[in-house]
């Protein structure tokens, strides 16, 4: 027998409508997430600038604060102007200065920007740069500032050094702090992966993140000297090196694929199991008509559940009580006499045939009596047609009275009756 397919079928559509469920919450949740995780990236790299910009402004404020009351001291200015010992005070000194001034460097030159004492490997990072940075301190007299972006780059301070007894400008404090070097060591890990550009008025520092790339989710933090008005004015710029969404959208939809999977296949066993037991009930009725093709009534299987498919065994069952009763009426139409129901003339004579068969082969003999009513004309030409029905009912009735249950007793035809013992 070819067994149904209800169960596959089930499973497929089960297996479907999870899909499709899946697909619409991966769908909602990828949309929520294209619209919630650039923001998250624009509220991490604010987060992260805010942290990034007050740590390098302090630490700014700082090391220019530091140059400043180095080029004000005494020791400065007193042995700057004194060519003939000025050596043996100032290259200790600043020597001691570089060695305390981790990531800092600085260098002493003399009112025509000549080299002092200090770090002489300074003038030669910064080459014309430089040379225009001092000789705007010597010209104006007032601090300033360069940003020189890599490979050389240095955050540069110029700061003039006064004799205060005729006011003139003998020298410039040259200090160069390295922003990259000093940052690396002690920004957070977290902020080491995002890329990090600081901006001065002409140039742009580039520390991390593709050149070619603009950044995605930038926050900006704006740096000043709190003390010194126009020394530098900076511009801290902090954004995601890759797409704010690449990598999550990957992990969410990845994930929602594996769980996808995992209920749909948890839904095709559950629907498997459900449909089993469906399938199998059906299987057994198909079972019964298939096997077994005059199967009666008893051999449907009971069924208490009152579900359909009860109400289908149930219904197959009185379809099979019909058809045994319709059954026993044909035969009761083609063996026996509607009117006295006897047997008729076809049924007697094959009781008289199995009779003779019988009696052949056992040697014996059997008794044969022919019954005919005398005048039965004249009773319904006088009485009518149902009073000769009736009679004929009588007699019938009191010919099986006087016989055995085993004899045959037929109705030939009209008036006349056949008895065969056994």
């Amino acid at each position: 027998m070819k067994r149904p397919r209800l169960k596959r079928r089930v499973q497929q559509a089960a297996f479907v409508v999870a899909m499709m469920v899946a697909a619409a919450i991966g769908v909602t949740e990828l949309t929520v997430a294209l619209h919630d995780v650039p923001r998250s990236a624009q509220e991490a790299n604010e987060t992260a600038v805010r942290v990034f910009g007050t740590y390098l402004s302090a630490t700014l404020d700082n090391r220019v604060d530091e140059i400043v009351q180095l080029a004000s001291s005494t020791l400065v200015w007193t042995a700057l102007s004194d060519s003939r010992d000025r050596d043996a005070y100032l290259a200790p000194f600043l020597e001691d200065r570089n060695r305390a001034l981790p990531n800092s460097q600085l260098a002493l030159l003399d009112y025509r920007g000549r080299f002092v004492a200090g770090d002489p490997g300074l003038l030669k990072l910064g080459d014309a740069a430089i040379k225009g940075l001092v000789d705007r301190v010597l010209a104006q007299s007032t601090p300033a500032t360069s940003l020189l972006p890599a490979p050389d780059g240095r955050f540069w301070v110029g700061v003039p050094i006064d004799y205060p007894y005729t006011d003139d400008v003998i020298g410039v404090l040259l200090g160069a702090i390295d922003l990259e070097a000093m940052l690396g060591s002690e920004v957070a890990e977290e902020l080491r992966e995002r890329g990090v550009i600081i901006r001065g008025s002409d140039r742009e520092w580039r520390l991390r993140g593709e050149p070619d790339r603009p950044g995605f989710a930038s926050a900006t933090y704006e740096i000043h000297h709190p003390d010194i008005p126009d020394l530098y004015d900076l511009q801290l710029e902090v954004h995601s090196t890759t797409s704010p969404w690449q990598r999550p959208l990957l992990i969410r939809g990845a994930v929602l694929v594996l769980v996808s999977l995992t209920l749909a296949t948890l839904v095709w066993w559950l629907a498997g199991m459900v449909a089993r037991r469906v399938s199998r009930r059906l299987e057994r009725l198909a079972e019964v008509i298939v096997e077994n093709p005059d199967c009666a009534p008893e051999d449907i299987p009971a069924d208490p559940q009152g579900d359909e498919i009860a109400v289908l065994g149930d219904a197959l069952r009185r379809s099979l009580i019909d058809h045994r009763n319709a059954k026993v009426e044909l035969a009761q139409l083609a063996y026996y006499d509607k009117l006295t129901g006897l047997m008729n003339r076809a049924r007697f004579e094959e009781r008289l045939d199995d009779a003779l068969k019988r009696a052949q082969r056992a040697a014996t003999e059997i008794a044969l009596l022919f019954v005919d009513l005398d005048r039965f004309k004249a009773v319904n030409d006088t009485l009518g047609h149902e009073t000769g029905d009736l009679l004929l009912r009588q007699v019938a009735r009191r010919i099986t009275d006087r016989v055995r249950s085993s004899d045959a007793v037929s109705r030939r035809s009209g008036d006349e009756f056949t008895l065969q013992n056994s």
